[in-house]
């Protein structure tokens, strides 16, 4: 969201001069928490304690899990409020609501989706158990909405609302939005327009290989790089567009992006313990999109990462055990090609069907409601209109994000596990999001599993919109817990073995060409996991500080592979200083280093080269890995500019790239071009950022979209905005889980109040690489209270 669609009516003039006086702003502190003391909890059926270390982080002491629940719903409004009430209008496509006319298409996308639509059929399958739970956080939530004093937190007050009551199907709603992944929408969708527009050549291209140098997750037979784009071709097809405002705002809420993860066994370990490590890669937002919190009551022993709006421990640790998380990648987002007739019928193969349609009434800031029609098929609703050009076509999207899912029994069941054995058994029905989960427990097992739906598709591989008015591309089913991939140390039947004394998860194939099933073709570039493995195949003995400095590492093994190709870039360019620079450069993607400026300048400059003229003006896609197997394989049907009469060759490209970016970079290092800025949705507006300092940095930062401390920028372009990262570090040793260098840390900090001292504290420790400790055991945790808050029994 632009500066003009925040100004026009959601800023009000008012309130500008309101936080601008000294008054404004006194009131705008009234809204932050009381943290010590006594305070009623409405519906707790004891009293429940919390306590807080000097970064805000909470210690919940229950008596019932209900209870335990109940405080970290209310926890999460006193510091989370307005973010929980942005995620579940994004959910709901209620944006206009508040921003105005700018934001409709947003919603009108989010009303097709339907997730908060598909949040309420979830709803229905909630257990008895799971229901009372997640009534018991609502409760919490509302228990704060209803009991406290003073101004409400400062966007609140900027854009004139007041939060609605909290609701289950709102928890539901948030845990829907927060699982999404546009991967593979965009990848289909842009393969189609790569078709479309410059054949079936440049599109395949655009579909590579997993490279056969790049390593899997488990022990398997070697790759042998098959192409994708399997489904047949079909030219012409209607495609959506979505707005890039829309993508911002969804970039923004979404979890699943990339990441890092890997667990150490005991063999390797100076404890003779599993070292679990796991760091997020998601959007950078101030504030941050995870909370920081020790639950404790009934069965209920967990500390870790928490969502505002959800109940639970995501990713994090018990007594006996610990779990991490990375994005599985899996594709399970169709487009199905739709033959559609004049009577708002669509063909299917017992004939025709009429479509489903529904009405939303989207409402608009200072203007009329929209009325958005919305009409769906059985694969799903359509997200094109019909083109009647192309014989009445449309295009509708089968996503798994929206089906039916029970993946809130599975949470709860996992924060309630007590031994490593019934936390696997609860994770097997976890279906919201797909996820490489890796464990390690204190009895010196670890291991991995694959979590979530995966597709069972009877044609095709989902690269291409497919026809739907055929049976033959549609999904038959969804992979068993058996089928999936897994490992363990202790070596159960059907697993796979565990040679390595180690498992590293950093988005890559899970699984070599031995393995039945499509899970995906879109897996990360292997570089962060051979990195990884790098890193813990030298050595033993490990520590959790030693893995701390393992997360904050930026030796680029991509930069290490390209290197002499960059260098004789810089030869043949006649770049003196470039080649002297590159030729000392060690790899390490440090903000101070001058050869990593030319590195990254010239691999961007020569992806620019290689993908733009094709698209003749059109936005361009040709994303890195397809450069990268470009770069592998010395040429592509991409090489050449069409717009000169010469036939150039990948090395003339790449001589051309280094002598444009030998002149930007002069004397500048990567950090002058590569800076970390955590936006928060108001400080787009300069003078509230000004009054409130909404925004986090900028700050000059080291790493690639390749290094294992990573730090990804979208541009092809300078300056490069680091915009999504770590979202959160954490490194737990079960040999010591309560000390020695195990612990959590977020980019910004606790609250989401920008008066708050703890709205930025933890980031000096997160740009460090070190981890905030936070202690199961009573004594531990009480030793670094700073806060103690006893909230009450009350009718």
């Amino acid at each position: 969201m632009n500066r003009s669609r925040l100004v026009r009516g959601a800023l009000a003039l008012g309130a500008l001069l309101l936080t601008a006086t000294c008054s404004g702003r006194a009131y705008l502190r009234s809204s932050l928490p009381t943290l010590s003391g006594t305070l009623p909890l409405k519906g707790a059926s004891a009293d429940v304690t919390v306590t807080r270390d000097e970064y805000g982080i909470p210690s919940i002491w229950a008596t019932t899990e209900d209870d335990a629940y109940r405080a970290l719903g209310y926890a999460h409004a006193q510091d989370r409020l307005w973010q929980m009430e942005f995620f579940r209008r994004v959910a709901d496509g209620r944006l206009a609501e508040i921003f105005g006319a700018d934001l409709v298409e947003t919603d009108r996308f989010m009303r097709t989706v339907g997730m908060g639509r598909a949040a309420g059929a979830d709803v229905e399958l909630l257990d008895e158990t799971s229901r009372r739970v997640v009534e018991a956080y609502v409760s919490g939530v509302n228990a704060f909405l209803t009991s406290r004093s003073g101004a409400l937190p400062p966007e609140f007050v900027i854009l004139r609302i007041e939060p609605e009551p909290w609701t289950v199907r709102n928890t539901l709603s948030v845990a829907k939005i927060i699982a999404a992944d546009l991967a593979s929408f965009d990848l289909e969708l842009e393969h189609q327009r790569a078709l479309d527009k410059l054949g079936e050549a440049h599109a395949r291209a655009l579909g590579p290989p997993y490279p056969a140098y790049g390593p899997t997750i488990l022990a398997s037979k070697p790759a042998e790089g098959r192409l994708g784009l399997n489904t047949p071709p079909t030219r012409g097809v209607p495609l959506p567009r979505v707005d890039d405002t829309t993508r911002e705002v969804l970039s923004a809420v979404v979890a699943s992006h990339a990441s890092n993860s890997w667990v150490i066994g005991g063999s390797k370990t100076a404890s003779g313990k599993p070292i679990v490590a796991n760091d997020t890669h998601l959007t950078l937002r101030a504030p941050s999109l995870f909370y920081l919190a020790a639950i404790h009551g009934g069965d209920v022993d967990r500390a870790g990462v928490t969502i505002p709006g959800i109940p639970g421990v995501i990713l994090g640790r018990a007594r006996t055990f610990a779990w991490a998380f990375t994005d599985a990648m899996v594709d399970d987002v169709d487009f199905y090609i739709e033959k559609v007739d004049d009577e708002g019928r669509y063909l299917t193969p017992g004939g025709l069907v009429p479509l489903v349609r529904r009405d939303e009434r989207i409402m608009v800031k200072d203007k009329p409601d929209v009325v958005h029609v919305v009409r769906s098929t059985r694969h799903g609703p359509l997200f094109s209109d019909v083109d009647k050009r192309g014989g009445g076509r449309a295009l509708s999207m089968r996503w798994s994000a929206v089906e039916p899912a029970r993946g809130m029994n599975a949470l709860l069941r996992m924060n309630r596990a007590t031994t490593w054995q019934s936390f696997l058994d609860a994770s097997r029905e976890f279906d919201t999001a797909k996820q490489n989960m890796v464990f390690g427990a204190d009895d010196g097992t670890y291991g991995y599993v694959l979590l979530g739906k995966v597709p069972v598709r009877k044609k095709g591989d989902g690269m291409l919109p497919a026809p739907g008015w055929t049976d033959e591309y549609e999904w038959e089913r969804f992979l068993t817990p058996e089928e999936k991939p897994f490992a363990r140390s202790d070596a159960p039947p059907g697993g796979r073995p565990l040679t390595d004394g180690f498992v590293v998860t950093a988005n890559h194939r899970q699984v070599g060409d031995d393995y039945p099933h499509l899970l995906t073709r879109i897996w990360a570039s292997p570089f962060r996991a051979m990195r990884i493995r790098e890193l813990l195949l030298r050595g033993d003995k490990f520590t959790a500080n030693d893995v701390a400095r393992q997360q904050m590492d930026v030796e680029d093994a991509l930069a290490k592979r390209f290197l002499p190709r960059a260098i004789a870039a810089a030869e043949a360019a006649g770049a003196a200083e470039a080649k002297e620079e590159l030729s000392k450069w060690n790899a390490e993607a440090r903000a101070d280093s001058r050869g990593a400026a030319y590195f990254y300048l010239w691999l961007e400059t020569l992806r620019k080269k290689v993908g733009e003229d094709e698209w003749a003006g059109d936005k361009m896609y040709f994303p890195r890995f397809v450069l990268i197997d470009t770069l592998d394989r010395g040429g592509s049907v991409w090489v050449d500019d069409v717009r000169t009469p010469e036939v150039e060759s990948l090395d003339a490209l790449a001589r051309d790239a280094m002598r444009e970016a030998a002149q930007t970079v002069g004397r500048k290092t990567w950090g002058d071009f590569h800076a970390t800025h955590l936006e928060h949705p108001l400080g787009r507006v300069r003078a509230l950022d000004a009054l409130l300092g909404f925004n986090v940095g900028p700050v000059k930062r080291g790493g690639s979209s390749h290094t294992v401390n990573v730090a990804i920028y979208p541009e092809a372009t300078p300056p490069f905005k680091n915009k999504d990262g770590a979202s959160h570090r954490e490194i737990v040793d079960m040999g010591s889980p309560d000390g020695s260098g195990s612990g959590f840390v977020v980019p910004t900090g606790q609250s989401g109040h920008p008066l708050s001292v703890h709205y930025r504290d933890l980031h000096r420790l997160w740009l460090d690489g070190r981890v905030a400790a936070m202690p199961l055991a009573r004594p531990a945790a009480d030793a670094l209270a700073r806060h103690h808050l006893v909230l009450t029994r009350a009718p």
